[in-house]
């Protein structure tokens, strides 16, 4: 843990995954030798990692907040995946991303979504930036791994022409811990693992305060076991198109901006349900 995690030690409640549904890929798409088809640079994962992201191809996930990532690889022409040892700083938000701050005040990427002028699209992620975040958290690279996996297909899925990182970067983090919380029912994580996750995310805006919307995906995770509707915003925001904003939601939006938090979430979903 680093200088700016201080408020991060202490422990929290992990939420039950007591909801969705979990199917096996017995024969279809994803086995372990398919996947080679659209996953490249698979020798640049250890042992560790690709065996972990073999057992993340397995399973499709349906329910609140889960999306079923193999139809979401295979629609549109599918989404390419690749695995990077190049070490991308973070400069900004032209691209959906996934960065995290280091103990030395360095902003990395961990994972990125592209979209081209063609809508070709593809994740890559980069495995060595993975692999530092990972040491500094004292958890598995492996793990990040997949968890950054989870992020940059929620991308995939909300697919947006005009990209509105105060929204769509919470709930991609929020997806991803719902998605790598749930697979504690195939014994593919642990209640330590998805804590330990959610420390990664929250630590985000503490250590850099341009980061705070991502923090926000974790508080969302928590408010999950009060508000177990949250989950539903991820299909909600599927419907938002921020090239045609009301006045209410235009403010809305910019509330949110101003100050990402759980109460500001919910007013502009609210929103965008009333409205779409």
């Amino acid at each position: 843990m680093g200088l700016f995690d201080q408020d991060l030690i202490k422990t929290i409640v992990v939420p039950e995954p007591n909801y969705g549904q979990v199917l096996t890929i017995d024969h279809l798409y994803y086995t372990s030798r398919s996947i080679c088809d659209k996953v490249t640079n698979l020798n640049n994962l250890d042992q560790a990692e690709s065996e972990a992201l073999y057992s993340f191809y397995e399973y499709n996930l349906s329910g609140d907040g889960l999306v079923r990532f193999i139809p979401t690889l295979l629609c549109r022409k599918g989404v390419a995946v690749e695995m990077s040892i190049q070490e991308v700083s973070f400069s900004g938000f032209d691209n959906p991303v996934d960065p995290y701050t280091k103990v030395d005040g360095s902003t990395v990427v961990l994972g990125e979504y592209i979209k081209d002028a063609s809508c070709n699209e593809r994740i890559i992620l980069y495995v060595k930036n993975i692999r530092a975040a990972a040491k500094e958290h004292k958890i598995a690279s492996s793990l990040l791994l997949n968890a950054v996996l989870a992020h940059e297909l929620y991308h995939a899925f909300f697919h947006k022409d005009k990209y509105a990182p105060e929204i769509e970067e919470p709930l991609a983090e929020f997806g991803s811990l719902l998605y790598m919380n749930i697979l504690r029912s195939c014994k593919i994580t642990s209640y330590e693992s998805i804590e330990s996750l959610y420390h990664v995310i929250k630590g985000k805006g503490a250590r850099n305060p341009n980061l705070k919307s991502y923090s926000l995906g974790a508080d969302l995770f928590q408010e999950t076991i009060h508000d177990p509707c949250i989950r539903k915003y991820i299909e909600m925001y599927e419907k938002f198109d921020i090239n045609r904003l009301s006045f209410d939601l235009a403010r809305q939006y910019n509330q949110i901006k101003d100050n990402p938090s759980v109460s500001n979430m919910k007013n502009l979903i609210n929103g965008i349900m009333k409205e779409y």
